[in-house]
């Protein structure tokens, strides 16, 4: 049986240009079909588990979508409990805490479905996300690292250990990393804002005003480009 997971991260860069001026939070927005291995119990009502875990999970998912997040986490705890080796209900609530920004309590679902399947990127990814929201940058890049290694064509992967990188530093890295994920997804707003921001970081405002500009094509309602440009000059 497939189940599709909701899969949501929030990536934020904090470092902070020469100038002091900026901080950006940027928010990814990918979504992937994950396989569910579950397992078959009887419930108490005579069903078997599989369905009432099915059930459960997509009225979680319904609720997330509505924007009703504590409802969607005490819904999918009822597929957890009846399924616990089951790596679709707990990715899915580790995904619901990333959304409410509960990256602590992330952790172990993630850890968990990373046990029960250890072959999906996007679990190494959220998790490396939510290491980097509490600031334990070598847990994130180790994760991020093996989200790579997992999924070398995942843009994602890399715009999110640009921003780790960026976190912690190494500039140089994290352009590189977001070269490649602008390779990968080219109008990837997200990602030339990032890069924009190493490279006004390093004093490099001709570089910078170059992925600035390209971020206002691509997007012509983005406020942090036409800001960014307002200020380095057009």
């Amino acid at each position: 049986m497939w189940i599709r997971p909701l899969f949501a991260v929030v990536a934020i860069v904090s470092f902070v240009a020469a100038d002091g001026a900026s901080t950006f939070a940027f928010p990814a927005e990918p979504a992937q079909d994950v396989p569910s291995s579950p397992s078959f119990r009887e419930s108490p009502a005579g069903d078997t588990t599989p369905s009432v875990v099915a059930r459960h999970t997509h009225r979680a998912i319904h609720l997330a979508q509505e924007g009703k997040l504590a409802a969607a986490i005490e819904e999918i705890s009822h597929a957890v409990e009846l399924a616990p080796t089951d790596f679709v209900p707990i990715y899915n609530r580790a995904n619901f805490y990333l959304r409410l920004g509960e990256f602590a309590r992330a952790i172990p679902d993630l850890s968990t479905a990373i046990e029960l399947n250890p072959n999906v990127a996007l679990a190494f990814l959220n998790r490396g996300i939510a290491y980097s929201n509490l600031g334990q940058l070598d847990k994130a890049l180790d994760d991020l690292n093996h989200a790579e290694r997992l999924d070398p064509s995942a843009s994602l992967v890399f715009y999110n250990r640009a921003i780790v990188r960026g976190r912690r530093r190494d500039f140089d890295l994290a352009i590189a990393d977001f070269t490649t994920a602008l390779k990968i997804e080219p109008d990837d707003v997200p990602a030339l804002l990032g890069r924009a921001l190493v490279y006004e970081t390093l004093g490099n405002t001709d570089r910078a005003r170059d992925d600035y500009r390209a971020a206002a094509t691509a997007d012509p309602t983005n406020a942090t480009a036409a800001q960014a440009l307002i200020r380095l000059g057009r």
